[in-house]
Protein backbone atom coordinates (compact mmCIF):
# COMPACT_ATOMS: atom_id res chain seq x y z
CA UNK A 1 0.00 0.00 0.00
CA UNK A 2 1.40 3.41 -0.90
CA UNK A 3 1.96 6.26 1.57
CA UNK A 4 -0.66 8.31 -0.26
CA UNK A 5 -3.38 5.85 0.78
CA UNK A 6 -2.14 5.36 4.36
CA UNK A 7 -2.17 9.05 5.38
CA UNK A 8 -5.79 9.73 4.35
CA UNK A 9 -6.81 6.61 6.31
CA UNK A 10 -4.97 7.85 9.38
CA UNK A 11 -6.52 11.30 9.00
CA UNK A 12 -9.97 9.76 8.65
CA UNK A 13 -9.44 7.56 11.73
CA UNK A 14 -8.18 10.56 13.75
CA UNK A 15 -11.13 12.64 12.58
CA UNK A 16 -13.62 9.93 13.59
CA UNK A 17 -11.84 9.47 16.92
CA UNK A 18 -12.10 13.19 17.65
CA UNK A 19 -15.75 13.30 16.68
CA UNK A 20 -16.59 10.43 19.02
CA UNK A 21 -14.18 11.25 21.85
CA UNK A 22 -14.32 15.02 21.81
CA UNK A 23 -10.63 15.62 21.00
CA UNK A 24 -10.11 16.92 24.54
CA UNK A 25 -6.50 15.73 24.47
CA UNK A 26 -5.81 17.26 21.04
CA UNK A 27 -5.73 20.84 22.36
CA UNK A 28 -3.36 22.75 24.62
CA UNK A 29 -3.89 21.45 28.17
CA UNK A 30 -3.05 24.87 29.61
CA UNK A 31 -5.75 26.72 27.67
CA UNK A 32 -8.56 28.00 29.94
CA UNK A 33 -11.33 26.62 27.69
CA UNK A 34 -9.81 23.14 27.84
CA UNK A 35 -10.23 22.90 31.61
CA UNK A 36 -13.87 23.91 31.32
CA UNK A 37 -14.48 21.44 28.48
CA UNK A 38 -12.84 18.58 30.37
CA UNK A 39 -14.74 19.47 33.52
CA UNK A 40 -18.09 19.58 31.72
CA UNK A 41 -17.44 16.30 29.92
CA UNK A 42 -15.91 14.32 32.75
CA UNK A 43 -16.93 15.85 36.06
CA UNK A 44 -20.36 17.48 35.93
CA UNK A 45 -22.77 14.81 34.73
CA UNK A 46 -25.81 14.60 37.00
CA UNK A 47 -27.38 11.15 37.47
CA UNK A 48 -30.50 10.21 39.41
CA UNK A 49 -29.60 7.32 41.73
CA UNK A 50 -32.56 7.03 44.12
CA UNK A 51 -36.09 8.37 44.43
CA UNK A 52 -38.21 8.16 47.56
CA UNK A 53 -41.91 8.96 47.88
CA UNK A 54 -42.57 10.38 51.35
CA UNK A 55 -46.04 11.91 50.75
CA UNK A 56 -47.84 11.12 47.48
CA UNK A 57 -49.58 13.67 45.27
CA UNK A 58 -52.59 11.34 45.03
CA UNK A 59 -53.40 7.64 45.44
CA UNK A 60 -50.90 6.62 42.75
CA UNK A 61 -48.18 8.86 41.38
CA UNK A 62 -46.63 8.47 37.92
CA UNK A 63 -43.29 10.27 38.36
CA UNK A 64 -40.74 11.50 35.83
CA UNK A 65 -38.19 14.34 35.63
CA UNK A 66 -37.25 17.03 33.16
CA UNK A 67 -33.98 18.94 32.95
CA UNK A 68 -32.95 22.02 30.99
CA UNK A 69 -30.22 24.65 30.90
CA UNK A 70 -31.01 28.23 31.92
CA UNK A 71 -28.82 29.33 29.00
CA UNK A 72 -31.20 27.71 26.52
CA UNK A 73 -31.37 24.52 24.51
CA UNK A 74 -33.67 21.53 24.64
CA UNK A 75 -35.39 19.78 27.50
CA UNK A 76 -34.21 16.36 28.64
CA UNK A 77 -37.08 14.13 29.78
CA UNK A 78 -35.95 11.51 32.28
CA UNK A 79 -38.08 8.38 32.37
CA UNK A 80 -37.36 4.71 32.99
CA UNK A 81 -36.69 2.64 29.88
CA UNK A 82 -39.59 0.57 28.56
CA UNK A 83 -43.24 0.52 29.51
CA UNK A 84 -44.52 2.16 31.63
CA UNK A 85 -42.56 5.33 30.95
CA UNK A 86 -42.80 6.62 34.53
CA UNK A 87 -41.92 5.51 38.04
CA UNK A 88 -45.10 4.38 39.79
CA UNK A 89 -45.61 5.00 43.51
CA UNK A 90 -48.84 3.66 45.04
CA UNK A 91 -47.58 4.23 48.59
CA UNK A 92 -44.51 5.76 50.24
CA UNK A 93 -41.40 3.87 49.24
CA UNK A 94 -38.07 4.04 47.50
CA UNK A 95 -36.63 3.02 44.13
CA UNK A 96 -33.00 2.72 43.06
CA UNK A 97 -32.04 3.76 39.54
CA UNK A 98 -29.24 5.04 37.34
CA UNK A 99 -30.54 7.67 34.92
CA UNK A 100 -28.67 10.48 33.18
CA UNK A 101 -30.32 13.82 34.06
CA UNK A 102 -28.03 16.40 32.45
CA UNK A 103 -24.66 18.11 32.61
CA UNK A 104 -23.81 21.17 34.68
CA UNK A 105 -22.29 23.77 32.35
CA UNK A 106 -20.26 26.75 33.52
CA UNK A 107 -22.34 29.95 33.43
CA UNK A 108 -25.68 28.13 33.32
CA UNK A 109 -28.08 26.50 35.77
CA UNK A 110 -29.15 22.91 35.22
CA UNK A 111 -32.84 23.13 36.17
CA UNK A 112 -34.29 19.78 37.30
CA UNK A 113 -38.06 19.37 37.73
CA UNK A 114 -39.80 16.42 39.40
CA UNK A 115 -43.20 15.95 37.77
CA UNK A 116 -46.29 13.76 38.18
CA UNK A 117 -48.24 12.87 35.05
CA UNK A 118 -51.99 12.53 35.04
CA UNK A 119 -54.72 12.31 32.42
CA UNK A 120 -54.65 16.11 32.29
CA UNK A 121 -51.73 18.50 32.59
CA UNK A 122 -48.63 17.26 34.41
CA UNK A 123 -48.21 18.46 38.01
CA UNK A 124 -44.89 19.96 39.01
CA UNK A 125 -43.86 18.56 42.40
CA UNK A 126 -40.64 20.53 42.68
CA UNK A 127 -37.58 22.11 41.14
CA UNK A 128 -33.90 22.17 42.10
CA UNK A 129 -31.08 23.92 40.29
CA UNK A 130 -27.49 22.72 39.94
CA UNK A 131 -24.65 25.10 39.14
CA UNK A 132 -20.89 25.46 39.36
CA UNK A 133 -19.40 27.75 41.98
CA UNK A 134 -16.48 30.08 41.17
CA UNK A 135 -14.02 27.23 41.72
CA UNK A 136 -15.91 24.95 39.28
CA UNK A 137 -17.33 22.77 42.05
CA UNK A 138 -20.96 21.56 41.62
CA UNK A 139 -23.55 22.86 44.08
CA UNK A 140 -27.33 23.25 44.27
CA UNK A 141 -29.46 26.35 44.25
CA UNK A 142 -32.65 26.01 46.33
CA UNK A 143 -36.05 27.01 44.99
CA UNK A 144 -39.41 27.43 46.77
CA UNK A 145 -40.26 23.78 45.90
CA UNK A 146 -36.82 22.15 46.07
CA UNK A 147 -34.30 22.11 48.91
CA UNK A 148 -30.82 20.66 49.23
CA UNK A 149 -30.79 18.49 52.39
CA UNK A 150 -27.10 17.56 52.42
CA UNK A 151 -24.71 14.94 51.10
CA UNK A 152 -25.15 11.18 51.53
CA UNK A 153 -22.28 8.94 50.38
CA UNK A 154 -21.16 11.63 47.92
CA UNK A 155 -24.65 12.19 46.51
CA UNK A 156 -26.72 15.37 46.66
CA UNK A 157 -29.95 14.70 48.58
CA UNK A 158 -32.83 16.95 47.55
CA UNK A 159 -36.40 17.30 48.80
CA UNK A 160 -39.15 18.25 46.34
CA UNK A 161 -42.27 19.68 48.00
CA UNK A 162 -45.27 21.07 46.14
CA UNK A 163 -48.33 19.15 47.31
CA UNK A 164 -46.33 15.93 47.45
CA UNK A 165 -43.03 15.25 49.18
CA UNK A 166 -40.27 13.32 47.41
CA UNK A 167 -36.56 12.91 48.11
CA UNK A 168 -34.03 12.31 45.36
CA UNK A 169 -30.36 11.35 45.41
CA UNK A 170 -28.24 12.82 42.61
CA UNK A 171 -24.67 11.81 41.83
CA UNK A 172 -22.56 14.49 40.18
CA UNK A 173 -19.37 13.36 38.54
CA UNK A 174 -17.88 10.96 36.06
Amino acid sequence: MSNQLQFPSIALALSLSCALGGCVDAVDDDAPDTAVAEQAIYHNEVRLRRLQAVVLEEGGDEIFLTASQSSGGGINIIRPPGDPDYWRFDHPGELSMDNHVGTIISGSLLIVNLREQDGGPDEQIGTIDFMLDNAGKPKTFNTPTGNFLGMDSGQFVVRFTNGANYKAWFQVGP
